[in-house]
């Protein structure tokens, strides 16, 4: 069950409801979350800037934070190899230090597990092995959505729910994309795969 159809009632000790659904802080910021009212979930977005940490939690958390990182999917296997090829030559060629994460589908079924046997095959990148991590990758960014969006917050007036709208609608379709920020930063680049792949083939323009 996806969180988007799950709820969570929150009640402080006297018996009041604080929150009529923190299942969604309950993803995003796990025991940073309590007690878990609609204020601690507006006090912790003040909080969050929009990186690509706060986008992929610890999975991003365990690579250095002074690297380049790019989050990337799709079930284009093909274009993968292609991308992933590109973008580590141009690491080479800029010296900078790039590493590539596959995050698949936000519905991994057996093509994804497939992808990631190639990719580990290939030493291409790294992969989320465990299915359950894919889908708790996306899960979370629904997650992050529907946060904000409980706390009337709009694609109009919020940049973070413009951003995650953006990866959301790169999911819907099988082409490849891609995601790259430096950790601990703010500044993010993205598109969907030709014209990121077209980016880097041009890098030296």
């Amino acid at each position: 069950m996806r969180s988007g159809t799950s709820t969570i009632v929150s009640i402080d000790p006297q018996g009041t409801v604080v929150n009529h659904n923190a299942i969604y802080m309950c993803w995003i910021c796990g025991n940073r979350a309590f007690p878990f009212s609609s204020m601690r979930e507006e006090a912790l977005w003040e909080k969050m800037p929009w990186t690509i940490e706060s986008l992929a939690g610890y999975i991003v958390l365990q690579m250095a934070s002074e690297k380049y990182i790019c989050l990337y999917g799709g079930e284009d296997l093909d274009w993968i190899r292609s991308f992933t090829n590109t973008a580590k030559v141009v690491a080479k060629a800029t010296q900078i230090p790039l590493e590539l994460l596959y995050v698949g589908k936000s519905n991994p079924r057996r093509k994804v597990v497939k992808i990631n046997n190639v990719i580990m095959v290939e030493k291409l990148n790294h992969t989320m092995p465990d299915l359950i991590l894919i889908w708790h990758f996306w899960d979370r960014c629904e997650s992050m959505w529907h946060s904000k969006k409980q706390h009337g917050q709009s694609v109009g007036n919020d940049p973070i729910m413009k951003e995650i709208k953006s990866i959301l609608s790169f999911d819907k379709s099988d082409q490849g994309w891609a995601m790259i920020s430096r950790g601990g930063t703010i500044e993010m680049a993205k598109a969907k795969g030709n014209t990121i792949l077209k980016s880097l083939n041009q890098f030296k323009k």
